[in-house]
């Protein structure tokens, strides 16, 4: 299984979860010793970072243009 890692090497202000694969800094400093199961693991958590980061930014989006339509 290869890494993630999308060349963006950048950590959350808010938390060490990378904004470029959403994984954790221990993650990410931990995969090259991770066995195959514990890399799935890995990737299962990231991806459910990622779809919890989308929907976020989703909801955001959506407060941001309603708001710009009460007071355009």
């Amino acid at each position: 299984i290869t890494s993630p890692c999308r060349q963006v090497c950048q950590l959350r202000d808010d938390e060490p979860i990378c904004k470029g694969c959403f994984r954790h800094q221990d993650e990410i400093r931990n995969w090259i010793i991770m066995d195959r199961d514990e890399r799935i693991k890995t990737l299962q958590q990231a991806q459910m970072r990622k779809q919890k980061q989308q929907a976020a930014n989703l909801v955001q989006e959506n407060v941001f243009c309603a708001d710009k339509e009460r007071h355009p």
